[in-house]
């Protein structure tokens, strides 16, 4: 990961990454475009769903 001099925009880019797709989408919006973050964790594009984690990435929606 490319690090900035901006501790909370590294933390941000550290969440997108390659896209792992669903077979179903995001089952919050159902889009099939879903990235997996370096700690893991599935974030959908267009919502910032977190599927593990159920919840909205509220980090993600700020920007």
């Amino acid at each position: 990961m490319t690090e900035t001099i901006d501790p909370e925009f590294d933390a941000y880019l550290a969440k997108l990454g390659p896209y792992e797709n669903p077979p179903d989408g995001c089952p919050n919006c159902g889009r099939s475009r879903v990235m997996v973050g370096d700690d893991g964790l599935h974030r959908c594009e267009k919502c910032c769903w977190c599927i593990e984690e159920g919840v909205f990435d509220r980090d993600m929606l700020s920007r």
